[in-house]
């Protein structure tokens, strides 16, 4: 069918998950194929074309809508391309994907959670940084400001989160979790009790809880109306 032939065609050019296909469009590889001209070579020119602009909006272009299911063409010669990364439907794939995991490389940088982890962050990152509250954390606190840096000695802000998302840093939730909190922490550290730099800090914490609920929520209806 069609998903074991652009999985074969993935896989025989490296390509085994979202990581993969990040680093591949990025030009973090050294090989430089053109995976459109090779979908297009493969699908014939319509389709491939086709695949290949989901694949890159499914990059490019994270929200709500494409969290869970970005790629699912539906063509006559094609039944539902669903990539490996995404959720298998029958034991069979399953068990392919099991085996081609344990294939791979111990301590190679595989994540299938990534994508979703990533426009997760990307999302609450980008209510969180528009916050009133916000405008001191969006930035690296400046190093101008005395001993700040000898009491920190793990600084974070919100502007490095950002970027260490869109490098792909974060592979699971706790790891930004644990970052956010780390820049509340210190914050709560550096500054005097009931100031209100801290006052700000409280609630912006207060507010990435609300958001990252209402987040979860608006996932888990979408997949219930699956």
């Amino acid at each position: 069918g069609g998903e074991e032939v652009l999985l074969s065609v993935m896989h025989q050019h490296g390509i085994h998950n979202d990581r993969d296909l990040y680093d591949l469009y990025h030009g973090h590889r050294s090989d430089n194929i053109d995976l459109k001209q090779i979908l297009i070579h493969t699908f014939e020119q319509k389709c491939g074309a086709e695949i290949y602009d989901k694949l890159v909006t499914y990059l490019t272009k994270p929200n709500n809508k494409n969290v869970t299911d970005h790629i699912d063409l539906k063509v006559s010669h094609i039944e539902g391309v669903k990539p490996e990364w995404k959720r298998f439907h029958n034991t069979n794939e399953a068990s392919q994907a099991h085996a081609l995991r344990r294939s791979e490389p111990s301590g190679s940088r595989r994540s299938v959670r990534f994508f979703p982890v990533r426009m997760k962050v990307k999302w609450v990152l980008k209510r969180l940084m528009k916050n009133d509250d916000a405008y001191p954390f969006n930035e690296p606190v400046p190093q101008t400001v005395p001993g700040y840096y000898e009491r920190i000695k793990h600084p974070m802000d919100m502007g490095t989160m950002n970027e260490k998302n869109e490098r792909g840093e974060y592979e699971e939730w706790k790891q930004f979790d644990q970052d956010f909190k780390l820049m509340i922490v210190n914050c709560k550290e550096f500054n005097k009790p009931g100031s209100d730099i801290v006052k700000m800090c409280i609630r912006l914490h207060e507010y990435c809880k609300q958001i990252v609920i209402k987040y979860d929520k608006t996932m888990n209806e979408r997949k219930n109306l699956k």
